[in-house]
């Protein structure tokens, strides 16, 4: 029987999915603090799960942490719960109706999950704790000017130096490097080796000489991007993940969890939802007009069934390339479609608003940001191709110089 005992969850692996839902509730229902909102009957839930403000959730958060409810299907010795997905959809449906929100939502698809799945114990006890309670904010150092969609082909060396590796090279389109504590390296440590196997993943720390990170401004006006230098930088042997060489396998796990970003509850749009939409066009006085009905309709059910979709995903092909780029695609198509609709349904004021109207502003920052979503974590053509190529079977992209060493092959 299920129970809950001190600050963490207890809950065992043959518990009913249901059974795990009622006691991720009586713990919230413990845990909470008292003076903090509680979703109301049939009410959407109350943000930040009714705390009065960032600075007392974020203060709290540590506490949501603890207690395993944030990783739950992260084996308990990687402080999760070692729980199968049905009960980790359970767990996420409880926190969404709580209104509970995941910081640091990337660093635990991404970094989190790839150091459980290749870390040794020592690095599980050095980082998986701040990326939980997302205290220690983590970058992607993978893309290059000259490596993009053909990832394997980057060019950032890192050279053997003692117990250390001397770290030179160019990294672009890193999401937050400015203010991250650490960064998923990418080098290549073999350049006579074929592409994929001349690569070792590392975790380096971000604030050291050797390392610049420049901010690329956006069309939103924010600089969530960063290109970044690597000069001399040093990162230790014991901040190698994986085997030296194996850097491309390890990627792959980085690169599957930043693909089913959405897929454990909350997409990129979920966030500004149908239902606020609708709050907006009632105030609007729209919602008399039929085809603004009928596409609110449509956005609904698009919802649900990418839902739906990400469920079975998860519970049926987790892990698998089915999942990481079947439910990207699934997550784009319909973010696209959200923030589109939002701007076309509300009107110019979606865009051309005040300064000091934050909620149109935010409208008008999901508008102008959505392109990026298709693209981030692989744009909806590479998708498709794995798709193609893993679980459709179909023949790959030549490549002449498939097994050839790196330093054979051209570059521009």
């Amino acid at each position: 029987m299920t129970s809950v005992v001190g600050p963490r969850l207890q809950v065992e692996q043959d518990d009913a999915p249901e059974d795990v839902a009622t006691a991720a509730r009586a713990w919230l229902n413990e845990h909470l603090p008292d003076n903090w909102v509680r979703p109301a009957p049939g009410q959407p839930p109350p943000r930040l799960a009714g705390a009065p403000d960032e600075d007392a959730y974020t203060a709290w958060y540590p506490s949501l942490a603890d207690s395993g409810l944030l990783v739950p299907g992260w084996p308990r010795e990687c402080f999760g719960l070692g729980l199968a997905p049905r009960h980790v959809q359970a767990i996420n449906q409880v926190l969404r109706s709580a209104g509970l929100v995941k910081l640091g939502p990337l660093d635990l698809q991404r970094a989190g999950p790839t150091i459980v799945r290749w870390g040794t114990p020592e690095q599980h006890q050095r980082f998986l704790p701040g990326i939980i309670a997302a205290t220690d904010p983590w970058t992607q150092l993978f893309s290059e000017p000259g490596a993009g969609s053909d990832l394997p082909s980057l060019s950032t060396r890192a050279e053997r130096d003692g117990d250390e590796w001397v770290v030179t090279g160019q990294k672009v389109w890193s999401s937050y490097a400015g203010w991250s504590r650490y960064g998923m390296l990418l080098a290549r440590t073999d350049p006579t080796a074929p592409k994929r196997l001349g690569i070792t993943y590392f975790l380096i720390e971000m604030d050291q000489p050797g390392i610049e990170a420049r901010p690329l401004v956006q069309m939103t006006g924010e600089a969530e991007f960063f290109e970044v230098f690597l000069d001399g930088a040093r990162v230790p042997d014991v901040n190698r993940l994986g085997p030296v060489g194996r850097g491309w396998d390890v990627a792959r796990t980085t690169l599957a969890g930043e693909r089913r970003v959405g897929s454990e509850g909350g997409t990129p749009g979920s966030t500004r939802s149908v239902g606020g939409l609708v709050d907006e066009l009632r105030a609007l006085n729209h919602l008399g007009d039929p085809v603004v009905r009928q596409r609110l309709g449509a956005l609904s059910v698009q919802r649900q069934v990418l839902g739906w979709t990400n469920q079975r995903l998860a519970q049926q092909y987790g892990g698998t390339p089915l999942q990481s780029s079947g439910g990207k695609l699934a997550i784009s198509q319909y973010v696209t479609n959200l923030r589109t609709s939002w701007v076309d349904m509300v009107g110019p004021r979606a865009v051309a608003c005040s300064e000091d109207d934050r909620h149109q502003l935010r409208t008008r920052r999901d508008f102008l940001g959505h392109p990026a979503e298709r693209i981030a974590g692989g744009s909806d053509e590479i998708q498709r191709n794995t798709l193609g190529e893993s679980v459709l079977g179909l023949p790959r992209e030549p490549d002449p110089y498939h097994g050839r060493p790196w330093v054979e092959i051209p570059r521009s």
